[in-house]
């Protein structure tokens, strides 16, 4: 398989996923806006931050490397389980956000942190699929 058409596939995917991600922060704001008890926000930020770990996980365990890359099957199911893995991270990560500011403030640092365990996981799934073309 071409080099190329791999890299637009998963290009596709990230674009479809920050597109999702930034369409879905203020449906997240507001189904969260509703709810004013403090105890409930907390216990709300303490499951998303204890069920992140899994996605989290998944996002760098995951790895383009075992599958045949001339398996149309095989690549599109990669692709798919990567999506779902980085989608649910990403929206456990707007909600992390958005109860943060809810609770604590606008806390711009802990934002910018946010932002860049999102980038680096965009670039994770980069490095990977470069991993798999370069094992030839």
């Amino acid at each position: 398989m071409e080099n190329r058409l791999y890299f637009i596939e998963i290009a596709v995917k990230n674009v479809i996923l920050a597109a999702l991600t930034f369409y879905s922060y203020g449906h997240i704001a507001d189904a969260f806006s509703v709810i004013q008890d403090q105890g409930v926000l907390n216990t709300l930020i303490l499951f998303v931050g204890l069920i992140i770990v899994v996605p989290l996980f998944g996002c760098f365990a995951f790895t383009y490397e075992l599958i045949n890359q001339n398996s149309i099957f095989q690549r599109m199911l990669a692709h798919v389980i990567a999506f779902t893995i980085m989608l649910a991270t990403f929206m456990l990560l707007l909600m992390i956000d958005v109860l943060f500011i809810m609770l604590v403030g606008d806390i711009l640092i802990f934002r910018f942190v946010l932002l860049l365990l999102l980038i680096s996981i965009f670039l994770y799934d980069f490095w990977d699929a470069l991993r798999l073309t370069n094992k030839k």
